[in-house]
C-alpha cells in the first residue's frame, strides 16, 4: 500500500524529539510511513509506537502531577502555618497591646474615681468635725456665758441681801433687777425665785419719789417680765408675774408720808 511522500517537517525533525521515557523517536515513526510500499503489519507497528509515545506521556505527566500534588500538600501546609502563627503573633501583640492600653485606662479611672471617693470623705469628714467643733465651741461658749451670768447674778444677789438687811430697800430693788436678769439668763430658776421674793418684799417699802428718782427702773422691770414669761412654760410663772407687777404698779403709787419734825424736849 503506498502512502504517498513523507512530510518534509517531519522528515526533517526526524531523530530530534524523543520519548523521555521509552527512547522511542518520533523521526523512526515518519521513515517508516515514507517507505513506499508499507504492509498492514507495518502500519500496526506504527500505531502501536504512537500509542506507547502518547501513553508513556500521560503516565509521566500523572507522575508528576501527583509530584507537584505531593510537594504542594507538604509545602503549602507548612508555609499557611508559618504564616497563621505570624498572622496570630501580631494580632496576639496587637491584643496584648489593647489590653494593655484598657488595663492603663481602668487603672487611670480606677485611680481618678478612687481619689475622688477619698477627696469627698475627707472633705465630709472635715466638715463633720467643723461641725462638731463649731457645736463644742458653741456649746461651751453657752456654758462659760451661763457660767458667767450665774456668777454675776450671785454678786447681785450678796448685794442685794445686803441692802435689805441694812434696810436700804432702794439699792436692793435694783440689785434684785440687775441679780434676777443674769439668773435668767443662766437658767438658774431657783435662785431667780428667791430674787423676785426679795423684790416683792423691797417694792412694798418704795413710794413714788423712789421712782421719781430712779427713772431707768420702770424699762428694766418690763425687760425682766418679758424675759421671765419667755420661761414661763405651762403657766408655772403666770401667778408670779401678775404679783410683781401689781407690786411694782402699787409701789410707784404709793405716797411717801411727810416726815414729822423732830420732838423738841423742854427744859428740865
Amino acid at each position: 500500500m503506498r502512502l504517498g511522500k513523507p512530510l518534509e517537517p517531519c522528515a526533517a525533525r526526524r531523530g530530534q524529539i524523543r520519548h523521555p521515557m521509552g527512547g522511542i523517536s518520533l523521526g523512526m515513526c515518519y521513515d517508516t510511513l515514507s517507505d513506499e510500499r508499507i504492509n498492514m503489519q507495518d502500519v500496526k507497528q506504527v500505531l502501536d509506537l504512537v500509542n506507547t509515545f502518547y501513553s508513556n506521556a500521560y503516565n509521566q505527566l500523572i507522575v508528576y502531577t501527583v509530584g507537584l500534588l505531593a510537594f504542594l500538600g507538604a509545602v503549602v501546609p507548612s508555609i499557611l502555618t508559618v504564616l497563621s502563627n505570624r498572622a496570630l503573633r501580631k494580632e496576639n501583640e496587637k491584643l496584648q497591646l489593647k489590653s494593655e492600653t484598657n488595663a492603663k485606662n481602668i487603672e487611670e479611672a480606677l485611680e481618678i474615681k478612687l481619689t475622688a471617693k477619698i477627696e469627698t470623705t475627707l472633705k465630709g469628714m472635715e466638715e463633720e468635725y467643723l461641725r462638731k467643733m463649731e457645736a463644742k465651741i458653741a456649746e461651751t461658749k453657752s456654758d462659760l456665758e451661763k457660767l458667767s451670768n450665774q456668777m454675776t447674778g450671785s454678786v447681785y444677789h450678796l448685794q442685794a441681801t445686803h441692802f435689805r438687811d441694812q434696810d436700804d430697800p432702794n439699792p436692793a430693788f435694783d440689785d434684785c433687777i440687775t441679780s434676777t436678769s443674769h439668773y435668767i439668763d443662766a437658767g438658774d430658776e431657783m435662785n431667780m425665785q428667791h430674787t423676785l421674793s426679795m423684790a416683792k418684799g423691797c417694792l412694798s417699802k418704795l413710794f413714788d419719789s423712789d421712782f421719781e428718782e430712779n427713772s431707768g427702773w420702770d424699762a428694766r422691770f418690763s425687760s425682766l417680765m418679758d424675759k421671765l414669761s419667755g420661761i414661763n412654760k405651762a403657766n408655772r410663772y403666770s401667778d408670779l408675774i401678775r404679783n410683781m407687777n401689781k407690786a411694782f404698779t402699787d409701789a410707784k403709787k404709793r405716797v411717801r408720808p411727810p416726815q414729822q419734825p423732830p420732838e423738841v424736849s423742854g427744859p428740865r
